[in-house]
């Protein structure tokens, strides 16, 4: 079941949403067949990512929403920054910016408090949206510049260009543009890093 996990993620980020999802939805059986609360929360949360790249947003808070079902409190602790950054995705997506504001916030907390520090880059990047929404360019910009060196930092450790280009093509940062304004943010950030 772990290693379907590991292998629906790797499908999903280089760009091959049908085998990521054949594996997510095996891991998702051997999970339930093994009683395997990590595995479950592990394919719930590509099936989640899975269908927020589709746009499928009822389905991705569906999923969203089993993650956290089938497991205790220490088998959740770990998994708690992503799913509460899954949340603040989708809050993002549904222009509730309130509950995306708390939701995010709680996600960079798990994540500074577990050192697991993958997906800072994503949480920035949606706190910064955040920011320019709720009308606060200079909040968005430092939230952007955070993960700016948040992702040269990773960056910097895949010495192959190739695999640096596929790396910087999986951080899912346009998912949330909706405007020209989010757009010219993003991209003034996304060139400078481009360019290192």
């Amino acid at each position: 079941a772990w290693l379907a996990c590991r292998a629906a993620t790797l499908y999903r980020r280089m760009g091959d949403p049908g085998h990521a999802h054949v594996w997510a939805a095996r891991a998702w059986r051997l999970g339930h067949d093994i009683g395997d609360p990590r595995a479950l929360i592990e394919a719930a949360l590509e099936l989640a990512n899975l269908a927020l790249d589709r746009d499928s947003l009822d389905e991705a808070h569906e999923w969203a929403a089993r993650a956290p079902e089938f497991a205790g409190a220490n088998e959740f602790a770990r998994y708690r920054g992503s799913v509460a950054l899954l949340r603040a995705q989708l809050w993002l997506l549904d222009e509730r910016l309130e509950e995306a504001t708390g939701a995010a916030g709680e996600a960079l907390e798990a994540i500074h408090m577990s050192g697991e520090g993958r997906h800072l880059v994503t949480c920035y990047a949606v706190r910064s949206i955040i920011a320019l929404r709720r009308g606060n360019p200079p909040a968005a910009i430092e939230w952007l510049d955070q993960a700016r060196q948040a992702l040269r930092a990773q960056i910097e450790h895949i010495p192959n260009l190739a695999e640096r280009d596929r790396f910087l093509d999986a951080v899912p940062l346009r998912r949330w543009l909706h405007s020209r304004a989010d757009l010219a943010l993003l991209d003034r950030s996304w060139r400078h890093t481009r360019s290192l």
